[in-house]
């Protein structure tokens, strides 16, 4: 999501919970890619980031307000206890008289899911807000406290803010992993299983079953004339008809 008219810049991270991995070592001992805290990516996405940097997690956790008017779709909710997002999360949401409808969140990863609880609490914008997340194999999951979590299908739909995203359940950097597809934008917001440099495949290794369903589905959107430009967990923006053979 950045200066392209009606796309979404892509952020990513490529160390998240010591998971995500680069062969390049330059690339694990500095942040070479500013990102502002609080930007506006497109008419209806601002992108506000989860104020966690570090080796792991580089800039931070990119979260995503999502929606047109005043309802809006949060995606992915940052690290537990983080004072500094919530209160950027806040300002934002009351500076511009909006509110959260739902939460969803990509996977189960605390510094995507951590937050929510914090959110709930703490956020009046946001504190009748639906929880949603697809279902680990091996519950419980305790991880977002004591709100009501609504289990997401595969190929769902959520319609709100005035936009509708579709959910693909798309394991490989985690067994619940999804990405959303914004159908008003034709842009993928990936989550941590597509990054701009690096990978997240967890058995370090490619082309694994995880891995092609991941390549099979954006191939298609992509082929369907439906995206070309994707959004993930944290660092830079690029064409998914540019990089997916030589990244993926």
């Amino acid at each position: 999501m950045g200066d392209n008219s009606g796309c979404i810049s892509v952020k990513r991270n490529p160390f998240r919970e010591g998971t995500v991995f680069t062969t390049d070592p330059k690339r694990s001992s500095k942040m070479t890619t500013f990102i502002p805290k609080i930007e506006k990516l497109s008419s209806c996405v601002t992108r506000i980031l989860g104020c966690n940097p570090g080796q792991m997690t580089l800039q931070g956790t990119n979260t995503y307000l999502v929606g047109k008017g005043d309802s809006k779709i949060l995606i992915d909710a940052g690290e537990e206890n983080n004072s500094e997002y919530i209160s950027l999360l806040q300002t934002e949401l009351k500076t511009n008289k909006w509110f959260i409808s739902d939460i969803i969140v990509t996977h189960w990863h605390g510094d995507h899911v951590g937050g929510v609880a914090n959110i709930l609490q703490d956020v009046q914008e946001a504190s009748s807000a639906k929880v949603h997340k697809f279902p680990k194999l091996q519950p419980p999951e305790s991880y977002v406290g004591a709100a009501p979590l609504n289990f997401i299908k595969d190929k769902q739909v959520f319609s709100a803010g005035g936009v509708s995203m579709q959910a693909f359940h798309t394991p490989g950097h985690s067994e619940d992993h999804i990405i959303l597809e914004l159908k008003e934008e034709g842009v993928v917001f990936s989550g941590d299983n597509v990054l701009g440099e690096g990978t997240t495949d967890l058995a370090a290794s490619l082309h694994t079953p995880a891995e092609m369903n991941i390549n099979l589905h954006l191939g298609k959107l992509l082929k369907e004339n439906k995206i070309d430009f994707v959004d993930d967990g944290n660092v830079k923006k690029w064409k998914v008809s540019e990089e997916m053979k030589p990244n993926l």
